[in-house]
């Protein structure tokens, strides 16, 4: 009974030592290759989304999206996660198709006890003509992450439309040996 006891103030004790760590300021950013500018971080609407959930919309009002996170900026204690969307309006008249090469932290020092469930997963991803894309992504930091800020960048590259469609449900098992 004392030792049960004993645990549970153990796990209250290192959830009040969380709690009083101050926010880490988590920024997503993103640098474009052959792809034009549009992608942004917004907040989710409520209700439970899945990470990885992702699809196109006709616009932003039709996505599970509420509003844009001011400068894709996400404040988490250690110890937290957050879900939100990836967004990528396209602005264009023809359709946009992108893959993200795997993203880079900054400092790299504080990568470690940082997680980001994200959109590098090896495929390649179409925005019709005025359609906007989205992705619900998860960012975790551990409760021993050491750290005050920290810069997350992705590289979106073009592909063309063979690649696209390649790559659309990412490398299937028999390519891989």
């Amino acid at each position: 009974m004392l030792r049960c006891f004993l645990f549970v103030g153990a796990l209250l004790g290192a959830s009040a030592a969380a709690a009083e760590k101050a926010p880490v300021a988590l920024r997503v950013g993103w640098d474009y290759e052959g792809v034009p500018a549009g992608m942004s971080l917004y907040e989710l609407k409520p209700g439970n989304w899945d990470v990885w959930t992702t699809s196109v919309a006709p616009s932003a009002a039709q996505a599970p999206v509420a509003r844009q996170i001011p400068g894709a900026t996400v404040f988490l204690k250690p110890g937290e996660s957050r879900r939100v969307a990836l967004v990528y309006a396209n602005a264009t008249n023809k359709p946009v198709s992108f893959f993200a090469a795997p993203h880079t932290v900054s400092p790299v020092q504080a990568a470690l006890g940082f997680k980001f469930r994200c959109l590098c997963v090896n495929r390649a991803y179409t925005v019709p003509p005025g359609g906007v894309w989205y992705r619900v992504v998860e960012l975790r930091l551990a409760r021993d992450f050491i750290g005050e800020k920290l810069e997350v960048v992705h590289q979106l590259l073009a592909v063309d439309e063979k690649s696209a469609a390649d790559f659309r449900d990412g490398m299937s098992r028999k390519e891989v040996p």
